[in-house]
């Protein structure tokens, strides 16, 4: 202010205007925070128009009754006057400022994140809450997510260790895992990770490559996902640094898909990335590490795909003829085998190791699939214990609930088998 004073005293109005706008500019820099100038919510060309207009309406505007102009400034003679009139006229001018920079940079946020708010909005999920989106370097966005709390048992867990013996503490800890527990009944088989999984779950360097990341500390539990061009991208430098990684294949489309077009998505695709947080976390997270990480892959990938079509064709073939002779009763449950079939393969792009695909033997779906339905041959056969894994055995009961939510009734392995064996004398070729 002094300096500033002195050279508009010597009446050198040019140097207090570019002072003027060089201090200010230097403020505008310390108040912003540096992300906010890098990100480009506020640009140097910004900075400077602001300041610069900011210095000349320090001379040119007052909010006093009498205006203070050049011409004004130039009249006063009085010393000791003219800088008290100065210093209140800065110090009036500072606080505008400090006001005006943060109002301006809310409304700039505002208006640089309306395109974000939107795309986070759609890429939010039950359990999970989107809470940002970085720009990638590689193109495409880091969609950041927080376990909402009323989910996160496993935190309330650790911060409670103090509280073992305080039975409110207990009850709330009950009462989260529950609701946790309802609301995944609620989504299945859409789930999203559970704090169980996410607990568990790792992240290695082939992934966290690609854009992912994990979190989990007393705040909370976090997971970075990328979007499908941030993905894309990432993966096509991969393959420049390693020439022997094939294209990736993306099956992508809006919402949940038909049972049939899933089940020929496989056959042609890598990973489905539709529904966003699911198919990350259960399908696109564990294929795209085995991809990267295991020399087998490939081999028990196309094994599995031939698999596949030993049912996906049969089925093309007998919707056909069921239609052609209005076979109205059989038509009745093709959906229910469309449907136990999906979710074949959508277990099969759960397979987070080798050893999954190879327990996948030649006669899994004729026999062991529908096998695998009735609880008590999967409990009391060993031959048809295809996944030991405790997540896995615990999905029948959900699984019975979404069977019973979409199509009114219960799940019949037997009757669905003998529905699968008329489709696929109907789809026989000819």
């Amino acid at each position: 202010i002094i300096a500033i004073s002195l050279n508009l005293t010597r009446g050198n109005m040019g140097i207090f205007v570019n002072r003027a706008a060089s201090s200010l500019r230097y403020c505008f820099s310390r108040l912003v925070h540096p992300s906010k100038v890098s990100s480009g919510r506020f640009s140097t060309s910004h900075t400077s128009f602001l300041c610069s207009n900011l210095a000349r309406k320090l001379l040119y505007q007052t909010p006093f009754k009498n205006n203070f102009t050049i011409r004004n400034a130039q009249s006063i003679t009085g010393k000791t006057s003219f800088f008290s009139q100065l210093v209140a006229r800065i110090a009036a001018v500072i606080t505008s400022f400090c006001y005006f920079s943060k109002t301006a940079q809310a409304a700039s946020i505002r208006a640089a994140s309306s395109e974000d708010l939107k795309a986070i909005a759609q890429k939010q999920g039950v359990m999970w809450e989107c809470i940002g989106r970085t720009p990638d370097a590689s193109g495409g966005y880091i969609y950041e997510y927080k376990l909402r709390k009323e989910y996160d048992y496993i935190t309330l867990e650790k911060r409670g260790y103090d509280r073992t013996l305080d039975k409110n503490f207990e009850d709330e800890l009950d009462r989260v895992e529950e609701a946790a527990f309802q609301k995944e009944l609620e989504m299945f088989p859409a789930i999203e990770y559970s704090a169980d999984d996410m607990d568990e779950v790792e992240v290695p360097k082939t992934l966290q490559d690609l854009g992912y990341m994990k979190k989990v500390d007393r705040r909370g539990m976090y997971i970075s996902l990328p979007d499908q061009e941030a993905l894309e991208a990432r993966y096509e430098k991969m393959r420049k640094a390693n020439p022997a990684l094939k294209p990736l294949k993306i099956f992508s489309g809006q919402g949940i898909a038909d049972d049939l077009t899933y089940i020929k998505a496989f056959l042609e695709y890598d990973v489905p990335l539709s529904e966003f947080l699911h198919d990350h976390m259960f399908h696109v997270m564990p294929t795209m590490n085995l991809m990267l990480s295991s020399p087998e892959y490939s081999a028990e990938k196309e094994r599995l795909r031939r698999m596949v079509s030993t049912f996906y064709h049969p089925i093309v073939m007998a919707e056909k003829v069921i239609d052609e002779k209005h076979l109205d009763d059989l038509k009745a449950h093709l959906p229910k085998v469309k449907t136990a079939f999906g979710s074949v393969v959508d277990l099969f792009w759960t397979f987070r190791t080798i050893e999954m695909f190879k327990k996948v033997d030649s006669d899994f779906i004729d026999t062991t699939f529908f096998d695998y339905l009735n609880e008590d041959d999967y409990l009391n056969k060993e031959k048809y214990r295809l996944f030991h894994q405790e997540e896995y055995q615990g999905l029948r009961d959900p699984y019975q609930a979404f069977w019973k939510r979409r199509f009114g009734e219960e799940l019949d392995p037997v009757a669905l088998k003998a529905q699968w064996k008329q489709i696929t004398t109907l789809g026989k070729k000819p």
